[in-house]
């Protein structure tokens, strides 16, 4: 066993042990050193649990590799996470879009979904959701938020999915055609969530490309917002197109919440 897959296999194991502690694992390749974020500060500092399992951790680090470095800290921007091999992602609670939370090794690709607390895919082209997390005064370096459409300001996606017939002369019109589109690493941070949210969005058909095979059994927790009796009808014809018509099975696997924020009023 090399080090990084000893330090990955404690790591689950604490994030295992301790639900709402968040860890980031990054390799600095400059510096040679594994990084590891712990936060919040009351459970790396507070949690006798976790300050034991950290103290193993590294006793045993030092005995197996006594060449090689590790630093376990608090968040910090002096670090050099640009490496991300693990996240673990404590469950967050806020009204806003598609939230997820998740535990995960990260694979080694470009435009990465890691190292925050949730992720939020946001699927029009305002800042309303960093108005709101701006108004809250909520961390930034614990969320990230993806415009999965682009913005009014760097660029919008506008079109239909690929399976729609268009024209050759208006290839355009495909969403995929757009360099806007930021859909990269999307079914991983999905597959990888605990608790998947959805506030303001309809499942609509023109977006069901980003949810291809992911409605399935898969032992998560769902909530749905909508907006009155239409919309939750309509919500739950998308996800019986969704499921393949495996609504009963889907309800059997998972923990599904719809709630009406018209009487939530």
């Amino acid at each position: 066993m090399n080090a990084k897959d000893f330090i990955t296999e404690s790591l689950v194991r604490i994030a295992n042990e301790i639900s709402q502690i968040n860890i980031r694992y990054a390799y600095d390749e400059i510096t040679n050193f594994h990084i590891i974020e712990i936060s919040p500060e009351e459970i790396r500092r507070g949690d006798e649990k976790y300050m034991e399992m950290e103290y193993e951790l590294w006793n045993n680090f030092r005995t197996m590799f006594p060449h090689e470095d590790i630093l376990i800290c608090e968040i910090s921007d002096t670090n050099n996470m640009d490496n991300i091999l693990f996240e673990k992602i404590a469950p967050i609670s806020i009204s806003g879009y598609t939230s997820c939370e998740s535990s995960c090794v990260i694979p080694d690709f470009d435009g990465i979904y890691q190292s925050f607390n949730y992720t939020i895919t946001e699927n029009n082209y305002t800042n309303t959701i960093e108005n709101i997390l701006s108004d809250i005064s909520y961390n930034e370096s614990e969320y990230i938020i993806n415009h999965v459409h682009g913005t009014l300001k760097n660029g919008f996606v506008f079109g239909v999915e690929d399976n729609a017939q268009v024209d050759k002369k208006h290839v355009f019109l495909y969403k995929s055609h757009s360099p806007y589109q930021k859909v990269k690493g999307l079914p991983y941070i999905l597959d990888n969530a605990e608790r998947i949210i959805f506030f303001g969005y309809s499942l609509g058909q023109t977006d069901h490309s980003y949810f291809d095979d992911f409605f399935g059994c898969k032992e998560k927790e769902f909530i749905f917002y909508h907006y009155g009796q239409n919309s939750y009808d309509d919500m739950k014809w998308q996800i019986k197109i969704l499921t393949n018509n495996q609504q009963a099975k889907f309800g059997e696997y998972n923990n599904i919440s719809f709630i009406d924020i018209n009487k939530e009023r």
